[in-house]
């Protein structure tokens, strides 16, 4: 299986080691599924780490990455163009990496911009899936 996790998630994972995101991190390194990264999420998650939790969560966040070893996948501008006619244009990252990189499952937390009818149609067969959906 291919899982895009978004930052929320890579945020939750390393704030929370025990919740639900961390959970499906390790399951799917576990499972030998494939995790799917973009820069601009890599760069999201370190951003928000530095910001809202400390600088020593940036380091558990560098070691998390280096074990779960996440192939890089990079959305071309059209793609993002593209998703951004379907959700916020600061989402739309996300959605055409998740596709660029042709994920069985994109794995966030938010539920407000994500969890649309038009998302999901726009992301098939993709499917958008919560933390503990998976669990």
């Amino acid at each position: 299986m291919r899982l895009f996790l978004d930052a929320s998630c890579w945020f939750a994972a390393v704030y929370s080691p025990k919740g639900g995101s961390s959970r499906v991190l390790y399951q799917a390194h576990s499972h030998g599924d494939v995790v799917l990264v973009s820069k601009e999420v890599i760069a999201e998650t370190i951003r928000n780490l530095r910001e809202k939790a400390g600088p020593k969560y940036v380091g558990y966040f560098l070691n998390l990455y280096a074990l779960m070893r996440p192939e890089v996948v990079e959305p071309s501008t059209g793609s993002i163009h593209l998703a951004s006619e379907v959700i916020h244009a600061k989402d739309a990252h996300v959605l055409a990496a998740a596709k660029t990189g042709r994920a069985d499952i994109l794995v966030t937390l938010d539920r407000q911009h994500f969890l649309t009818d038009a998302v999901k149609k726009f992301v098939a067969p993709t499917k958008i899936a919560l933390p503990k959906d998976l669990l």
